[in-house]
C-alpha cells in the first residue's frame, strides 16, 4: 500500500451491518469493540426500525484492514458490507440545513 501524501487523509474502510435484531447488533458491536486486532477507529450502534426493533452497526477501520481481518475477530460481521468510506466534504454536509 502506498503511504498517503503528507497532510492527506489516511484511507478509511467502513463496515456496515445489515439490520439486525437488538441482541445480535449489540453482540456484534461488543465483539468489534473488544477485539485486539483489528482495532476499530470508531463503532456506532443505531436503531433503524423502532417497530421491528432492528439495529445497525457501523465501524470504521484503518485502510489497511481487510474484511477478512474483521470477520476473524467478529464472525458475525461476515454479512456486513465493507469497503472504502465514501469521500465527502463532511464539514459542508454537517452544515447543510443550518442556514
Amino acid at each position: 500500500m502506498t503511504a498517503p501524501l503528507p497532510g492527506a487523509a489516511a484511507p478509511v474502510n467502513e463496515l456496515r451491518s445489515p439490520d439486525l435484531p437488538r441482541a445480535a447488533a449489540h453482540a456484534l458491536a461488543e465483539a468489534i469493540e473488544t477485539a485486539t486486532w483489528p482495532e476499530p477507529l470508531a463503532v456506532t450502534l443505531a436503531i433503524t426500525d423502532e417497530t421491528a426493533d432492528l439495529w445497525s452497526v457501523v465501524a470504521l477501520y484503518d485502510g489497511e484492514v481487510a474484511h477478512a481481518d474483521v470477520v476473524d475477530a467478529a464472525p458475525a460481521a461476515r454479512d456486513a458490507q465493507f469497503g472504502p468510506l465514501a469521500d465527502a466534504d463532511w464539514v459542508r454536509r454537517s452544515l447543510d440545513g443550518l442556514a
